[in-house]
């Protein structure tokens, strides 16, 4: 299986509603995951949003589904330089071994100190609750 061309991670930013949504399908490498995520801090850092929508509902594996990998990124995600004050709307995996990866994935990353994290159906529901964590502010 060649995963380098059924792998794609699309950045749009929405100064609108000072967000960055991140869409991503097929096999990711934890190479994929890492580069990711430095360019999600260096768009971060350009713009000054601190809301993400990562839309996942395409993603079918990490490193083929590896527990280690997902765990090892988890641990890693601390020092990628991520801001503690970020808020992400999470539409996650359609596929349920996907989807059951990404969970142990973010449940590590929230136990090392991850932002706050929602899983949401819809961009519009992502949108209404960056609405909701700025009037809570």
């Amino acid at each position: 299986m060649n995963t380098q061309e059924s792998m794609k991670i699309e950045y749009t930013i929405l100064d609108e509603h000072q967000a960055v949504a991140i869409e991503i399908e097929g096999h990711l490498t934890t190479g994929d995951v890492q580069a990711m995520r430095c360019r999600t801090v260096e768009i971060a850092e350009q713009t000054g949003h601190r809301n993400f929508i990562v839309d996942i509902r395409g993603l079918r594996s990490i490193d083929h589904g590896s527990t280690f990998s997902a765990y090892d990124l988890g641990e890693q995600f601390k020092g990628s330089g991520f801001s503690i004050w970020t808020n992400t709307a999470v539409l996650m995996p359609e596929d349920p071994a996907a989807r059951e990866q990404v969970e142990f994935l973010h449940t590590v990353e929230i136990n090392r100190g991850r932002g706050i994290l929602s899983y949401v159906e819809s961009f519009d529901e992502a949108l209404a609750w960056f609405e909701d964590m700025t009037r809570q502010d």
